[in-house]
């Protein structure tokens, strides 16, 4: 804002969306959007709509704001027209809000052609809010990674469908492996076809579709460890549990429970929990309490790293560094849209 926009700065609005984004696809976004600065007139939009794409996108307050009082507007207009001997109470137009204006305006228009049918419009709608799934509630101020949950699960076959066509066409001597389909797959479903396009564009130049595929995935901060790469970890976790019993804790063994405690944080977290134990061996008593113990005060975010779902690894790395976006956002606003 303060070098490349400092004419047309990104606002608010368009800095929320990214931070929507795990911190190296917004800086990926800022970049893209500074290397087009001559073309791009509207920096602010540009992001949002990129950031729209990637179905990861959050409806800021004043979006929301209009929502809300869209919904309010039909529903005085209902209780004035339709409902007047039996209005729509506060309490259902609350509950309706939290689907959204699109979904709120479904329901009303449903409501008002049963209007002979329905007798209590208020408990209609309240029971109408329940039945909806709880992913579906107050999208115009869910959390990003939950939208991109959401949008994530609109369609997960398309993905499948997709890597299915490209082993079988573009790809048929090195197959995308299934550990690959998964880390695409832990991606919005936009995001993931996008990477699918990228991969068979480069088709001539990739040697290894599967590697090149989870190194991208590991780049947008949302991949997962797939059952397998966790099963390997938790090998390693046993092997090295079954070393120092063997070898340092004869007489007091870590027991299965403390073991299975320990493989919660993954491989890596691990070694350093034993090695940590290790060198304390002659102060620890109770190396299984203590494993326990130390498992304990990890944060909630950092145990089972190797089944984590993919919008919490997301939501990790977002957290990582969030000032990182706005400053790039700041330093574009200043030198490349001043404008």
């Amino acid at each position: 804002n303060a070098n490349v926009f400092p004419d047309r700065n990104i606002n608010d609005q368009a800095l929320a969306a990214v931070q929507s984004l795990p911190v190296p696809r917004g800086l990926e976004l800022l970049k893209d959007v500074e290397e087009k600065e001559a073309k791009i007139k509207n920096p602010s939009g540009y992001l949002k709509t990129a950031v729209q794409r990637e179905g990861a996108g959050v409806l800021v307050a004043a979006e929301a704001g209009d929502g809300a009082e869209k919904i309010e507007r039909r529903a005085s207009w209902l209780n004035a027209n339709v409902f007047q001997d039996r209005q729509i109470d506060p309490e259902a137009i609350t509950a309706v809000k939290s689907l959204g204006s699109a979904r709120a305006m479904e329901l009303f228009k449903d409501l008002e052609e049963r209007k002979d049918q329905v007798q209590n419009p208020s408990g209609y709608l309240k029971a109408a809010v329940k039945r909806e799934p709880t992913m579906a509630r107050a999208p115009m101020v869910m959390a990003p990674m939950a939208r991109s949950m959401a949008f994530t699960a609109a369609d997960p076959q398309k993905v499948q469908k997709r890597a299915t066509w490209l082993n079988a066409n573009v790809f048929p001597d090195r197959n995308i492996n299934d550990q690959a389909l998964a880390a695409v797959q832990s991606l919005p479903v936009p995001r993931g076809l996008e990477l699918l396009k990228d991969v068979e564009e480069k088709e001539a130049k990739i040697k290894n579709p599967s590697g090149y595929l989870k190194t991208a995935v590991q780049r947008e901060g949302a991949g997962v460890l797939v059952a397998a790469e966790a099963g390997d970890g938790a090998e390693k976790i046993e092997r090295r549990a079954s070393w120092l019993n063997a070898n340092v804790f004869q007489d007091r063994q870590i027991d299965p429970e403390a073991i299975t405690a320990v493989k919660s944080l993954g491989s890596a977290r691990a070694m350093e929990l034993f090695k940590d134990l290790e060198e304390r061996k002659d102060q620890v008593q109770n190396p299984s309490g203590y494993l326990k113990a130390a498992v304990k005060r990890e944060p909630t975010m950092a145990r089972a790293p190797m089944v984590m779902a993919p919008m919490a690894r997301s939501m990790a790395f977002t957290a990582a560094d969030p000032q990182k976006v706005q400053k790039r956002a700041t330093w574009l606003n200043a030198n490349v849209f001043p404008d």
